[in-house]
C-alpha cells in the first residue's frame, strides 16, 4: 500500500506512538472509574457549583457507612450550592444517623422558620421526627415522619428511622 519505505516507517511509527498514548489516556481515565466514589470525587473536582456530585459523595458515605462527617461536609457544600428541603432532608439524616442532636436541630430551626415556603413543612415534619426518636419520643417521632411521608418526603427516608426507632424501643422495654 505505501511503496516508499520511509513513509511507511512514518505511518507505522506515527500509529503506534498515537495508539499508546491513547492507551496511557485511557489508562488514567479508568482510574476515576474505580468506584462510585472516585468516580463522583473526580466530577466534583473537575466541575464547578456541582451540587449533585456533592450529594452522591455525601449518599455514597451514608450508605457504605464510611466517613460520616465526611458525609455532612459534603451535603453543607451541596447545599451552598443548590439550598433545597431535600438536601437538607438528606443532611438531617446523616445527622440522625451520627447521633448528632446539634445537626437535627440546626436544620429545625431552619424548616421552622421556612415552613410557609414550598417543602419545608415537610422538611420541619422531618426533622421533628428525628429529634423526637432521638430524644426517646418514638410514639410522637413516628407520627411526625409519617406525617413527612404524606407530605411527599422520600419513603426511602422515612424507612430507616422507623426502623432505628423500633429497635430503640426494644432496647428501652
Amino acid at each position: 500500500f505505501l511503496k516508499n519505505k520511509r513513509l511507511r516507517l512514518f505511518v507505522i511509527s506515527g500509529s503506534f506512538s498515537a495508539l499508546m498514548i491513547l492507551a496511557l489516556v485511557s489508562f488514567k481515565q479508568t482510574s476515576f472509574w474505580l468506584n462510585d466514589y472516585t468516580l463522583f470525587k473526580h466530577s466534583a473536582a473537575v466541575t464547578k457549583l456541582n451540587w449533585q456530585a456533592h450529594s452522591l459523595i455525601g449518599g455514597y458515605l451514608l450508605a457504605t457507612q464510611g466517613n460520616l462527617s465526611e458525609a455532612v461536609e459534603e451535603y453543607r457544600k451541596s447545599i451552598a450550592i443548590s439550598d433545597t428541603p431535600e438536601l437538607r432532608a438528606l443532611l438531617v439524616l446523616v445527622g440522625f444517623v451520627k447521633s448528632d442532636a446539634g445537626i437535627v436541630e440546626e436544620q429545625l430551626q431552619l424548616a421552622r422558620q421556612k415552613q410557609k415556603e414550598e417543602g419545608y413543612l415537610a422538611l420541619y415534619l422531618y426533622c421533628l421526627g428525628l429529634k423526637s426518636i432521638l430524644d426517646n419520643q418514638f410514639q410522637i417521632g413516628e407520627a411526625r415522619l409519617f406525617d413527612a411521608r404524606n407530605m411527599n418526603v422520600n419513603s426511602e427516608l422515612i424507612s430507616f428511622p422507623l426502623g432505628v426507632s423500633a429497635e430503640k424501643q426494644n432496647e428501652v422495654e
